[in-house]
């Protein structure tokens, strides 16, 4: 309803500028009128936050994302997208996002069937549904394994202790990885 539809351009852009306002504005007016607008889901199934844990030479990832719209009746689940444009690799690396999201809707008990994702672009002018196929979500395994293997070596190396002159203490839990260690092995 439009009072509804202003008070979320008021709390949304308090301090914006008046352009920003007008494609607000403009946002919703494209919304209200496709046949999205007319869905009725459950409060739970939209903004569901989800989590994703994997375990990753020997630690554990836990990667958070919240799903615009769960949409179960129809095994799928949608994802709101405002950018002015979409293009190919847009839709490339939104569906990393789409397979992280799939993958933690998957260990939910409720959800045992494998929902396909749906990316929604709201354009000034209108709704475009942009279904992401099977192959393209599946690809999207090794680039989310590769990026996680990435961020557990960085974590790694920022917790590995500095190098010192002194001599490592005994019993110290670090001595398997210390440069100290290994530079007195060497000599």
């Amino acid at each position: 309803d439009e009072a509804y539809q202003e008070h979320l351009i008021d709390s949304a852009l308090a301090d914006a500028d008046s352009a920003s306002v007008e494609r607000l504005r403009r946002l919703i007016a494209a919304f209200a009128a496709s046949p999205w607008s007319e869905l009725r889901p459950a409060p739970e199934d939209v903004e569901r936050p989800v989590h994703l844990v994997r375990e990753v030479a020997g630690a554990i990832v836990d990667i958070g994302g919240v799903v615009d719209l769960l949409l179960s009746a129809q095994a799928q689940f949608a994802d709101f997208k405002t950018n002015r444009r979409l293009d190919e690799s847009d839709v490339e690396n939104y569906a990393l996002q789409m397979y992280i999201y799939q993958q933690a809707l998957l260990t939910e008990p409720a959800l045992a069937t494998k929902l396909q994702p749906l990316i929604v672009h709201v354009t000034e002018s209108g709704l475009n549904e942009i279904p992401l196929d099977e192959a393209l979500v599946s690809r999207q395994a090794e680039r989310l394994d590769q990026a996680l293997s990435q961020i557990v070596e960085l974590e790694s190396i920022q917790q590995r202790p500095a190098p010192s002159l002194q001599p490592p203490c005994e019993g110290c839990p670090f001595v398997d990885i210390c440069p100290d260690t290994a530079l007195r092995s060497e000599r």
